[in-house]
């Protein structure tokens, strides 16, 4: 578990670092729908680590039933 947690320490500590350099490029806008754009990035990252590194880790069946519900956890 505290490996875990410095993973999500650092994770937000580099979105934290990079969402203003993001929104300056952007170059004004709708803040919060900048910010979701950027999300997107990291978060695309996360879901492939989480739904098919995983998959591939472990014996998990059905797998398609796996990546569904993760696909809505990821999502919400």
């Amino acid at each position: 578990m505290p490996l875990g947690m410095l993973a999500i320490f650092l994770q937000t500590i580099v979105f934290a670092y990079f969402l203003p350099l993001y929104l300056q490029h952007k170059g004004g806008g709708n803040v919060v729908a900048n910010s979701v754009k950027f999300s997107l990035i990291p978060g695309l990252t996360v879901y492939s680590v989480m739904m098919f590194a995983t998959a591939a880790k472990f014996l998990i069946e059905p797998v398609g039933q796996f990546v569904m519900y993760g696909t809505v956890f990821q999502f919400l």
